[in-house]
């Protein structure tokens, strides 16, 4: 997939001076939605397990795009839509995943959808409808591990209410070894390397869910593997256990409940066709920030210039019921605020403060033009998926670890996975 590594390193050390710059401080540029995905959600979407290489994959793609001139960049986004991210590189993600996008124009009264609606928080409203549910099910769009931050919120409050099965579209089914090692490793899942989705399913397993592999195999048409989806949540956990309480974490149109005539029909559809129970659904893919506001949601754009999101939010009417562009579609929508980065990292990755800034040494590299700072629980193995880690380019401010209160061995990579040091830190609570 990727052009020998010395040349990639040749290439990309002219690229750091060329690069766009990406914010350390102030708003973000933000994440792209693909257009079909409402609906039936790319095949791309689906990786091969990791070589657990980010820094080699992301100077290679780096590389790469250079060397192919113009076109480099159209050429290496669906690969770099989903490594950026592995490298704690969010923003970069949204630029590569907004490559093609069109401006999508204002309505002449672009909140007219909102009105009779107040905001409330996202968290809150959806734990409150999960009160009388046996399933939720909650969706993200693949470049943008904020989302994923706002299901594992959302996980202990649906443990509290007697949700006991985790189910990811990412993960192998060939780990068989996860629910009994308690972690993910470089092997677990097709999005798990990315250390946000990496700690959803950590949170999952500390917290005593089952965790499920659902998803078909890779290269699966998609009516047969929304098909085969629903079958494996029907088949894994409600066979042996009908009265399961669920959460599903999905990605973009999976988890729809209705769609045009004629259309491929998603997971959600089938799941509730062979089990009949009708799953609360979250939609988080829409309303979300872009890498320019010009590509965005409409009505997303109006409302974050008319006020500031500072959390996930819903709109409620004076029923409390969320507002949902369709509502025979999704229950509710949620509005992700945008990105607001301090110390060279996005607030949103301090989770409502479950995790803080641990602030790294100017000289961390140790010389290198460029490494990858990696932090893993001290107690899990070498191959764990990081709880955090964050590229480090010569010349550009140094980006804080963001960690919650643990211990942690940290080694900081070179090219080629090279160790340029290792220590250990302590995040204190609060």
């Amino acid at each position: 997939m990727t052009p020998p590594l010395a040349p990639a390193l040749f290439v990309a050390a002219a690229l750091w001076a060329a690069a766009p710059a990406f914010p350390q401080t102030g708003a973000a540029p933000v994440n792209g939605f693909p257009a079909t995905s409402a609906a039936a959600p790319p095949l791309v979407l689906q990786r091969a397990p990791p070589d657990d290489r980010p820094l080699d994959e992301w100077l290679a793609l780096r590389g790469r795009e250079v060397a192919l001139g113009a076109r480099g960049r159209q050429v290496v986004a669906p690969d770099m839509i989903l490594v950026a991210p592995v490298v704690g590189r969010y923003a970069e993600a949204l630029v590569y995943d907004d490559v093609g996008a069109d401006p999508r124009p204002d309505a002449a009264d672009p909140l007219a959808p909102l009105r009779g609606f107040v905001p409330a928080d996202a968290l809150e409203t959806v734990v409150a409808a999960a009160a009388t549910r046996q399933v939720v099910m909650v969706n993200e769009a693949h470049p943008v591990p904020q989302h994923r931050a706002f299901t594992l919120q959302l996980l202990a409050r649906l443990r509290a209410l007697g949700f006991t099965w985790f189910a990811a579209e990412t993960l192998f089914e060939e780990d068989t070894a996860l629910q009994r090692r308690g972690y993910p490793v470089a092997g677990t899942g097709a999005y798990t390397s990315e250390p946000v989705y990496g700690d959803l399913v950590r949170t999952a397993l500390r917290l005593g869910f089952h965790v499920v592999a659902y998803d078909s195999p890779p290269g699966i048409d998609l009516d047969p593997r929304e098909r085969l989806q629903a079958a494996n949540l029907a088949e894994r956990i409600l066979k042996a256990d009908p009265h399961a309480r669920i959460v599903v974490h999905a990605g973009y149109g999976h988890i729809a409940k209705w769609v045009r005539p004629g259309s491929i029909i998603p997971m959600a559809i089938r799941f509730r066709e062979l089990t009949g129970i009708d799953p609360y659904t979250v939609d988080q893919a829409h309303m979300t920030e872009r890498s320019r506001p010009e590509v965005e949601e409409p009505l997303y754009r109006a409302v974050t210039r008319h006020e500031a999101l500072t959390r996930p939010t819903v709109f409620v009417n004076e029923a409390g019921h969320p507002w949902s562009s369709n509502p025979a579609m999704y229950d509710a929508v949620v509005f992700s605020p945008r990105s607001e980065y301090q110390q060279g990292r996005p607030t949103w990755l301090r989770m409502g403060g479950l995790r803080q800034p641990h602030p790294l040494s100017p000289d961390v590299c140790a010389g290198a033009r460029a490494c990858l700072v990696r932090a893993r629980y001290a107690a899990e193995s070498a191959d764990a998926v990081p709880v955090d880690q964050v590229l480090v380019v010569a010349g550009a401010p140094v980006p804080a670890l963001v960690l919650p209160p643990g211990r942690f061995q940290v080694t900081v990579e070179g090219p080629n996975r090279s160790t340029l040091r290792a220590f250990t830190l302590e995040q204190p609570h609060g």
